[in-house]
């Protein structure tokens, strides 16, 4: 793992806080996806219970912001992040139901959002049934399964 010192250190970067020898475990940006924003909260969650962690945030020209999870050297949290990352290295989704629950409210939004000559651009795209246009988000999974996965698909990019 780098150390946060580390990741900042060159022309472009620079760290200012107390913390310069902790690791960087995990980090999200302003655009992260959903299986990041997943992970990230999973993350956290396992180490709720333990001390010798914190997040960091910084500015960032690219990415608006990055908020990386530390651990200090040498603290319980470390053990955790270790086994959190073996488990990253085998699959990448620290908790399927979290995931899934993400993934469905960002598809809703998005078709909610979609006026309804868009929806029936999608349902036409796939083969599907113009009726469907009307559907709410959990409907047309039953009604028009390729458009739902299609939106699924726009949706968690």
């Amino acid at each position: 793992m780098q150390t946060i010192g580390d990741a900042h250190s060159g022309r472009d970067a620079s760290y200012y806080g107390e913390r310069s020898e902790w690791f960087i475990a995990y980090s999200v940006t302003r655009d992260a996806s959903i299986l990041d924003e997943s992970n990230w909260a999973e993350f956290v969650s396992r180490l709720q219970d333990v001390d010798g962690w914190a997040v960091e945030r910084s500015g960032h020209w690219l990415v608006g912001w990055v908020d990386s999870l530390i651990v200090k050297p040498d603290s319980p949290a470390v053990a955790i992040v270790q086994e959190v990352n073996k488990e990253l290295e085998e699959y990448p989704v620290l908790n399927e139901e979290d995931y899934s629950e993400r993934e469905a409210a960002a598809t809703c939004q998005l078709w909610d959002g979609m006026d309804m000559r868009e929806r029936m651009r999608e349902l036409c795209e796939h083969g599907n049934s113009l009726f469907a246009a009307r559907a709410n988000a959990s409907e047309l999974y039953e009604r028009a399964e390729e458009t739902y996965y299609h939106i699924e698909l726009l949706a968690t990019e």
